[in-house]
């Protein structure tokens, strides 16, 4: 599940404007709709949960649950599998593994079998799809 920060665009109904307002900017994403003439997010924040147009609103910030499986099949010392990213439900097998320590400071780098790269700045205990 994402968790997204919005603001609302200058073109929001009232009724979009209303919810940021009544349930703050913070919002998990339970889905999408694409039948309702337009990209439709359902959102939820606390105990509500609604439908949100996508083009009444900027998302800010975005969050992705990462959550890494490793493999366990193969000895420590000849590491070929990886594991896998489960990245907001989707499962992706890692290919590449680069760990960089200069100074006390640590970046992994995980290569996704789409080519993608994601980033952990703790040694593998957090991930994120931006290296700021």
């Amino acid at each position: 599940m994402k968790t997204i920060m919005i603001s609302p665009t200058s073109k929001a109904s009232q009724r979009t404007k209303n919810r940021i307002r009544e349930h703050g900017p913070v919002f998990e994403v339970e889905g999408t709709d694409e039948t309702l003439g337009g990209e439709q997010l359902l959102a939820r924040s606390g105990k509500w949960l609604g439908w949100l147009p996508r083009d009444e609103f900027h998302m800010e910030n975005m969050k992705n649950e990462i959550t890494w499986i490793p493999a366990v099949d193969e000895p420590v010392e000849n590491v070929t599998n990886h594991g896998w990213l489960n990245i907001d439900g989707e499962l992706l097998e890692i290919t590449n593994w680069h760990s960089f320590d200069d100074f006390g400071s640590t970046l992994e780098t995980l290569t996704l079998e789409n080519g993608k790269e994601v980033y952990s700045h703790d040694e593998g205990e957090t991930f994120v799809l931006d290296i700021n």
